[in-house]
């Protein structure tokens, strides 16, 4: 009985999914040297975020079984999720072709579609807020060239 309540409550699977995740990571992390904090190596920054998530999942998964009221586990909608799919595909297909800002213009496209609707105007802002910072990172932060930014 409790492991089919467990099944059914997102907190847990949740938590479940978070752990995954991160012993993912630290087993794919294994190949690479990980050094110190004085000399972080290749390795460094990926153990620390996988070991987080762990413990985060861990930490997930023992409040739920504290917590007595299950909530109901549902699949996201197809739409949503194909919508998120896409994004991710046409940045990954685009920024080497078009560059970074054509590239975050589709992904925040198809990411306004998944679930709310927006106005106009709060799309434009997410857009322009993105596209500043992430130019700024790669451009400034990185020291790549502005034509990284747009390619025609």
């Amino acid at each position: 009985m409790v492991a089919l309540r467990l099944a059914r409550d997102k907190t847990f699977l949740t938590g479940l999914v978070f752990s995954a995740i991160g012993a993912g990571a630290l087993w794919l992390d294994q190949a690479y040297q990980i050094g110190s904090a004085m000399a972080m190596g290749p390795g460094y920054v990926p153990m620390i975020i996988g070991s987080l998530l762990v413990l985060l999942g861990v930490i997930k998964m023992i409040s739920s079984l504290r917590n007595a009221p299950a909530s109901a586990f549902r699949l996201p909608g197809l739409r949503a999720l194909a919508l998120l799919v896409l994004g991710a595909a046409l940045f990954g297909l685009c920024i080497d072709r078009f560059g970074l800002l054509p590239s975050v213009l589709g992904l925040v496209i198809c990411a306004t579609g998944v679930g709310v609707r927006y106005r106009m105007w709060e799309v434009a802002i997410i857009l322009f807020v993105l596209c500043v910072i992430s130019g700024a990172l790669f451009v400034f932060g990185m020291g790549l060239p502005v034509s990284y930014l747009i390619r025609l």
